[in-house]
């Protein structure tokens, strides 16, 4: 009886307190929370605010267990001033409760991350991507932006990974010993992050790259110092398949060819990322402009005197000649270029734009030539006729085609 009558001393003593700007008689408006918590909103605030500030508070407690795995540390009783963005406002109150307990070296991408996710604000990570832009170099923001959060949180299918990554710690070490105890490669893990970043800045159109017109050449006059890149971009003329990229020079260790296709509003359909050598690259086209960059992955400055060249094709990176079915087996005959990795075969599924996977193994393309491959189909896709054939090639790009089969006639 004694605890439940100081909780009303204190809240009838709150209702009446002086409040800035208002008068003492001036009672807050109270929005109670999960767990028993409660916001107090300015005087006068209309009650139809309380809903959004149960939400943003629910949300923001929610981001901060998918990032961090725990709970914020928040009062029994947030108090948010007046001001004329009451959601803004009670973000800051949320942030400046729970961020007490973090280092002040995690705080700017941690509450980056927050503001980007909760109050749809691009600020974040276009400041982030503004210094990726000016430096060309792409991994200090590792450690101290919203974007190591946002890439992880897009591309983790496993949640409680992210709480042992999250925040990345100084030069950005916790975060490589999380990845590298799950037996992952870091490197591999900063390439994919390099190219995700550059999508994002590309996309952002924060890259001023002067556009070139295929067929092209470049001459790298100078090295790309240790985790920075250099780019260009090209506007791709209608009919053409693929764009095929030589690379011709002093060969270094860790350079990497980085390639985005975007559409006319320059949002990014295809990425492709590869080891950048002497052999010929082909990039399956997937919108009206291209974006190449040379990444240095490696420790040291590379890529000083390289040449690329670049050239428009009118052929795809394969053309099925024939496909016939013959009891279980499937027999291709395909006519291919350079470059392909490996195939996939899949079929259309009813009512979804997504492809049936059939749980085939993937196998890999004989080289450049016309070739044969058989396979063994699934009994439940003997009778169907109409497949889709997709490659992977060494570019990092993709290309896919119908397949549309005949029963082959018995001998």
């Amino acid at each position: 009886m004694k605890r439940l009558g100081f909780g009303v001393l204190v809240l009838s003593a709150a209702l009446v307190a002086p409040w800035a700007g208002a008068r003492a008689d001036e009672p807050v408006v109270v929005a109670p929370v999960e767990g028993g918590r409660q916001i107090w909103l300015p005087p006068h605030t209309n009650p139809a605010a309380q809903p959004m500030a149960v939400g943003l508070d629910g949300r923001f407690s929610e981001t901060w267990r998918v990032f961090l795995g725990r709970d914020p540390d928040l009062p029994d009783v947030l108090t948010v001033p007046r001001s004329d963005n009451l959601r803004d406002t009670l973000f800051e109150a949320l942030w400046g409760a729970a961020s007490s307990a973090i280092p002040p070296s995690d705080r700017p991408g941690l509450r980056g991350a927050l503001r980007a996710t909760l109050m749809d604000d691009p600020a974040p990570v276009a400041e982030a991507l503004v210094r990726v832009a000016e430096r060309g170099d792409i991994l200090p923001v590792l450690e101290d932006s919203a974007l190591p959060y946002l890439f992880l949180r897009s591309e983790t299918t496993e949640a409680s990974f992210l709480p042992t990554a999250l925040p990345p710690g100084p030069g950005a070490q916790r975060l490589r010993r999380a990845i590298e105890a799950r037996g992952l490669s870091w490197t591999v893990f900063e390439n994919r992050f390099s190219a995700w970043v550059l999508a994002r800045a590309v996309e952002n159109r924060l890259l001023p790259i002067e556009p070139g017109v295929l067929p092209a050449m470049w001459v790298m006059d100078g090295d790309v110092r240790s985790g920075g890149f250099k780019g260009w971009r090209f506007a791709v003329p209608e009919g053409t398949e693929t764009v095929a990229v030589q690379g011709v020079g002093p060969e270094k260790e860790g350079l990497l060819l980085a390639s985005l296709f975007t559409d006319d509003a320059d949002q990014v359909t295809q990425i492709g990322l590869a080891p950048l050598g002497s052999a010929v690259m082909r990039l399956p086209v997937r919108g009206s402009r291209l974006w190449l960059f040379v990444l240095n992955a490696g420790a040291e400055p590379g890529g000083g005197g390289l040449t690329l060249t670049l050239w428009k094709e009118a052929a795809p990176p394969f053309v099925v000649l024939r496909a016939e079915r013959l009891g279980s087996g499937l027999t291709m005959l395909l006519d291919e270029v350079s470059g392909i990795a490996d195939y996939s075969l899949s079929a259309p599924q009813t009512g979804s734009s997504a492809p049936l996977t059939l749980g085939l193994p993937r196998f890999p393309s004989q080289g450049a030539g016309r070739h044969r491959y058989t396979l063994v189909v699934p009994p439940v896709l003997r009778g169907t006729s109409d497949l889709r054939l997709s490659c992977r090639l060494l570019s990092g790009g993709t290309y896919a085609s119908p397949l549309s089969v005949k029963e082959a006639n018995a001998p």
